[in-house]
């Protein structure tokens, strides 16, 4: 992370050798803090983090000084990510990403300029930082970063280019050069890092409208006083505004779209208007507790009827009152949208999956061993029962499992962190089939999970990561060898 940096001072671009020695900026107190100590080094560590890291060092947010006093700066900064796609549709889900995110930090007095100038970075970095057709060097993808500290946000988007942004005037007739104008017009300070290997990222600060207080390390580029107090500038900046809003809708209706076959015509979709993004890809509100705080409860409830040889832990009521017991915690947690992200509640929910699991599949052990061995299934009833019982609680298991980790779960979902997911849809490839508002939710995965049981493979939802396979592999396992051997020892009772 060494090296010399760009970075941009009273409208000037030149070279700063500054010293990459930290994260954030901690006073000696701080410093002397092993949660603070170690979130540091947790930063650092995470490779996904460094160039935003970077940049905010470079905007003097943050640096290996330490402050006499920490007034002001005590508190851990908000960090953000996302990766997109080199299609236009990613401007559109930069802008959502962004506003949804200073919503949730309470940060949207400077929310208009934020997005527009991230809108700018984004569209820049579509248009000129992609790489050639006969490029196969390895390079990183386009991506955006928030960083929130004290009273400055910091945007700041990686590309894969080397090239350094550079003004230039553009003609009065022309119809480009103006993107770091108005980065520079709505922004306190802007700059680039040093290109590399793996290409660069250009930044942004923007303060709140009061007067900042003085950085460690900091020149003094950021104005006491916003830009758009001028007089003078303040009808300029309204209608950049307007103007960028207009250009973004344009540019969305510009994508170019395949054309239906003469035999197939097309029909209005709600993707057909213009910047149009799936729920799916946006941030949402979360979907609701209750699909799965259903399922969660009929899978505990399941296992009273098992007889007790078939059990992990006796009396048969111990476990299942333990996993009850994880449940309305996590009811009493998050009861309503699961929208929040907490690694306590994310713990406890994967804890929740992990207990059932094992509870169940010691039952499937069990009851395929008694059944090689001869031990168990001596009256047909039962043993249909038992099996059936132990099948579907394994349908529930592997659900849960599936929406636990599905682009990172459901409050990682609502929050659009991940741009891939693990699982395809029908809804996601044809989007006009589905409702506007439509995203996945834990009955699509039970859905999943059910036809993966009794088909034995994928039906309509397809496994795109390498662990939803392995995933999908070891329950069709499991439902074909309890299946069998318990419809046949059925039979051959009955007979």
């Amino acid at each position: 992370m060494g090296g010399p940096m760009f970075r941009k001072v009273a409208g000037d671009l030149f070279l700063s050798p500054w010293p990459n020695e930290g994260a954030r900026t901690f006073s000696r107190r701080e410093a002397e803090q092993p949660t603070l100590t170690a979130h540091l080094s947790r930063l650092q560590r995470r490779a996904e983090k460094r160039w935003l890291l970077l940049a905010a060092e470079m905007a003097g947010l943050v640096s290996g000084n330490r402050p006499s006093s920490p007034a002001g700066w005590a508190c851990l900064p908000r960090v953000a990510t996302r990766t997109f796609g080199a299609d236009a549709a990613s401007v559109h889900a930069a802008r959502s990403f962004t506003l949804a995110t200073l919503r949730r930090w309470d940060r949207t007095e400077r929310g208009q300029d934020i997005v527009i100038v991230v809108s700018e970075l984004v569209t820049n970095a579509l248009r000129h930082a992609l790489p050639g057709a006969g490029d196969t060097r390895p390079r990183r993808p386009i991506q955006l970063g928030l960083l929130q500290l004290g009273p400055c946000v910091l945007c700041a988007v990686a590309d894969p280019s080397r090239a350094v942004p550079a003004p230039r005037v553009p003609g009065s007739l022309g119809e480009t050069g103006r993107g770091l104008h108005i980065i520079c017009a709505l922004s306190d300070q802007w700059g680039c890092t040093a290109p590399g290997d793996t290409g660069k990222a250009v930044w942004a600060t923007f303060y709140r409208r009061s007067p900042a207080p003085a950085l460690p390390g900091h020149t003094g580029a950021v104005p006491e006083t916003s830009k758009d107090d001028e007089p003078d500038s303040a009808p300029i900046l309204q209608s950049l505004r307007a103007l960028h809003e207009r250009l973004d809708a344009l540019e969305h209706r510009m994508v170019p779209r395949e054309r239906p076959g003469r035999a197939e015509p097309r029909h209005p979709a709600p993707d057909d208007r213009a910047g149009f993004v799936p729920a799916w890809k946006r941030p949402t509100e979360g979907e609701a507790r209750w699909q799965a705080a259903i399922a969660v409860a009929a899978a505990v409830a399941l296992q009273f009827p098992l007889p007790g040889r078939l059990v992990l832990l006796r009396p048969v009521w111990l476990m299942p009152a333990l996993q009850g017991l994880l449940l309305l915690g996590l009811v009493m947690a998050n009861p309503r949208r699961i929208n929040r992200e907490s690694r306590a509640i994310r713990l406890l929910s994967l804890a929740l999956a992990a207990v059932l699991s094992l509870a169940n599949a010691w039952s499937v052990a069990r009851l395929v061993s008694g059944l090689v061995q001869g031990t168990e299934g001596n009256t047909a009833g039962p043993l249909l029962a038992t099996g059936g019982v132990i099948w579907l609680t394994n349908v529930i298991v592997f659900a849960l499992w599936y929406w636990e980790f599905d682009r990172g779960g459901p409050a990682a979902r609502a929050h659009a962190t991940r741009v891939y997911p693990d699982f395809m849809f029908v809804q996601m490839t044809s989007p006009h089939l589905a409702p506007t508002h439509w995203e996945p939710m834990f009955g699509d995965y039970l859905y999943l999970s059910f036809t993966n049981a009794t088909a034995f493979s994928p039906t309509d939802v397809m496994p795109l990561s390498r662990w939803a396979k392995m995933a999908m592999t070891v329950q069709a396992s499991i439902s074909i060898v309890t299946v069998a051997l318990v419809v046949a020892r059925a039979v051959n009772i009955l007979r």
